[in-house]
């Protein structure tokens, strides 16, 4: 009998949340294929299977939280089938009937914890063998739910669940939170913390803060706005924010609150690079098996830049700013779930080839769900690529507590003046627009301008890739 543990995903890691089985107890599984799906503050993670063999046991149920090392299944090598055939991605049952129809999957902090009796949120057991899959589940509460009826000062039993088989969601309390405000009463204000930095995170879950509001708590604003309510109609759709666009959303609103945004544009003459590219792009796919994106080159640009500008490789602490000497250079993904941006770390050490080696490789794992906690962590300064399709430039936001980002428009063929034999001509290049946002607490207007200009000078002139 092989043990499956809780693992180790990151340094600052402590826990991970159980948000789906992918093989169903009896089922074979293969050593290294993806057994169960983790979440946690970090980022999605399929965890393999140590071994080959049936899962015999499932010991850490859909939504609960486990803590690293902690055994959540066993593999039995030695015993029979009991389903034939590939694993199938377990499915569950419908929500009850319900005007709206929901998409997606929960979050896993959502989910149903059932517990023997309604307690006090300290007091939660996470045992429920009454309630079945189609048991009646209305009078049990998931954590989230219990410690915002605490926080609101709501009574669960006089809300009209929406969620499976009855079940009060966090949404059905929110609503008369809402509601209670709009019918001219104040409603509870819960007792959570400010956004911290990222660090390790602490076992006792908190209680569910609405999208965006954890970056708006202690920041001195007037909170006197409220966005009007909106009826919900038959047909309308409601997805239900995953944990991941949950902790994006956070971010963003904490960004944009903390920093002063200042963005700058520049358009860069790719012609060169464009040459370059054709000439090598077939030795790297039949060498390495890469498909050489334009992304390495302004990569390698923007690495080059910071030499000359040493302070937009910088984060901020407090009341300091910490210069780094090793550049980590996140690159944003787009994933099924969101976009992430795992980090290059030591990327000043490298050239074309290994920044190619690493951007391929790290868009595989974001893909393939295979990317570490660690591997999107400690990032020093962040370049976006939204693709290839109509975008001309855009506002990108940093990365806390980064001073800088650098996002990449489309290239487009447009005729430009370049000058030919001392002489001004008219000529179609590929042009690209780049455009950097930076922290004006740290930068100020003329070095941005001037290491923008450095990247568009590497990207031109540099004859060494």
């Amino acid at each position: 009998m092989v043990d499956v543990i809780m693992p180790q995903m990151g340094e600052s890691i402590a826990e991970g949340t159980i948000t789906l089985w992918l093989v169903e107890v009896g089922q074979r599984v293969a050593a290294d294929q993806p057994l169960v799906q983790v979440s946690t503050d970090k980022a999605d993670v399929d965890i393999p299977s140590p071994a080959s063999g049936v899962l015999a046991e499932v010991l850490a149920k859909e939504g609960e939280t486990i803590p690293v090392g902690k055994l959540i299944a066993r593999i039995d090598e030695a015993a029979p089938t009991v389903f034939e055939g590939p694993a199938p991605v377990m499915k569950k049952e419908g929500p009850a009937e319900h005007p709206i129809r929901r998409e997606g999957i929960p979050a896993a902090e959502d989910r149903e914890r059932p517990g023997e009796e309604r307690r006090a949120p300290a007091e939660i057991v996470r045992e429920c063998p009454e309630c079945g899959p189609e048991g009646d589940r209305s009078a049990f509460f998931s954590p989230a739910v219990m410690r915002l009826a605490v926080e609101y000062d709501i009574d669960l039993k006089g809300i009209k669940g929406t969620g499976e088989g009855g079940r009060v969601t966090k949404s059905d309390v929110m609503g008369v939170v809402r509601m209670r405000h709009e019918e001219g009463g104040e409603p509870k204000a819960p007792v959570t913390e400010p956004v911290k930095e990222a660090g390790p995170r602490q076992p006792e879950a908190q209680p569910e803060t609405p999208v965006g509001e954890a970056a708006e708590r202690g920041t001195g604003g007037f909170g006197i706005y409220k966005p009007p309510a909106y009826e919900v109609e038959a047909g309308d759709t409601e997805t239900p924010f995953t944990r991941l666009r949950q902790i994006i959303a956070d971010a963003m609103v904490y960004s944009k609150r903390t920093s002063p945004h200042v963005t700058t544009v520049a358009e860069a003459d790719f012609d060169h690079i464009v040459g370059t590219r054709e000439n090598i792009k077939g030795k790297y796919k039949a060498d390495m098996g890469i498909s050489l994106t334009f992304l390495p080159f302004v990569a390698l640009a923007l690495i080059r830049a910071i030499g000359e500008f040493p302070l937009m490789n910088s984060v901020v602490q407090g009341s300091k700013i910490l210069t780094k000497k090793r550049i980590n250079l996140g690159v944003a993904v787009d994933s099924e779930r969101g976009l992430l941006v795992p980090v290059i770390h030591g990327a000043q050490e490298m050239g074309l080839e290994q920044l190619a080696r690493a951007i391929d490789g790290l868009s595989a794992k974001v893909r393939d769900r295979k990317v570490s906690p660690d591997e999107l962590t400690g990032g020093t300064f962040t370049i976006t690529n939204p693709g290839r399709e109509g975008n001309l430039f855009g506002t990108p936001i940093i990365s806390q507590p980064q001073v800088g980002i650098l996002r990449l428009g489309e290239i487009v063929k447009r005729p430009v003046v370049v000058e030919v034999d001392g002489e001004d001509a008219i000529a179609v290049r590929p042009m690209m627009f780049i455009s950097l946002s930076y922290d004006h607490r740290v930068v100020d207007g003329l070095t941005a301008n001037r290491f923008l200009h450095a990247i568009k000078r590497h990207i031109e002139e540099d004859k060494e890739w």
